[in-house]
């Protein structure tokens, strides 16, 4: 279950890099908007906590070590989507029709 949730955030394919950033866009956003901010931070710390709780799961469940501490393999997995998005995040090609707000990522 986690790989899959982690594989399907990659921006692998169009649709996910489209999503990806519309993502950023609306994280942007935040950074001008104090409402929007605040409604990002809580998402971004629900979605750690629920890849947390994945985590927890899979060491339960024996797919990862237990001695291995949630927290930390969470934070591992988030640089790591950090690093995806350096490394696959958009690119001018990959800008489509109504993508035009876009042209500054």
């Amino acid at each position: 279950m986690l790989r899959l949730t982690l594989v399907e955030t990659l921006p692998l394919h169009a649709d996910a890099r489209a999503t990806s950033r519309m993502s950023a866009a609306y994280v942007l956003e935040a950074l001008h908007d104090e409402a929007a901010h605040e409604q990002a931070r809580c998402g971004l710390a629900q979605g750690r906590a629920l890849v947390e709780q994945l985590v927890r799961q899979a060491i339960a469940d024996g797919h990862i070590d237990s001695g291995r501490d949630p927290a930390t393999e969470t934070g591992e997995q988030e640089k790591m989507l950090k690093l995806s998005w350096v490394i696959v995040g958009p690119s001018p090609r990959a800008r489509g029709p109504g993508l035009s707000s876009f042209q500054h990522l």
